[in-house]
């Protein structure tokens, strides 16, 4: 079972298909799920069971092959208005983006 925390994000899974690592989450999700608009765990735990939300055919081959072999993990849910979240797990694990399409992924 996997306990994760980051500020308000609170996730517990006995599922996955991977470990994300460090969980960093932008000042957008964190703005949404303040308001009660965004609970982006339910996401984070879709992405890390290996549904990948909003992607093409392309990203969803490329996400299997980064599993099996290492890669970059592309997630995207549509989740107010016209706003996507993004989720993107490093190729080697260590951590794990939380952002709005909106916002600048700073790594």
């Amino acid at each position: 079972m996997l306990t994760f925390r980051s500020g308000a994000l609170f996730v517990i899974l006995s599922v996955h298909r991977f470990i994300p690592g460090t969980l960093i989450v932008s000042a957008g999700v964190t703005q949404l799920e303040q308001q009660g608009r965004l609970f982006a765990a339910t996401h984070l735990a879709n992405h890390l069971k290996g549904e990948w939300g909003v992607v093409d055919r392309h990203e969803r081959s490329r996400n299997e092959t980064a599993l099996r072999d290492g890669g970059c993990l592309v997630s995207r849910y549509h989740v107010a208005g016209d706003r996507y979240l993004c989720i993107i797990t490093k190729a080697d694990r260590s951590a794990t983006w939380l952002h709005l399409d909106s916002e600048s992924l700073i790594t």
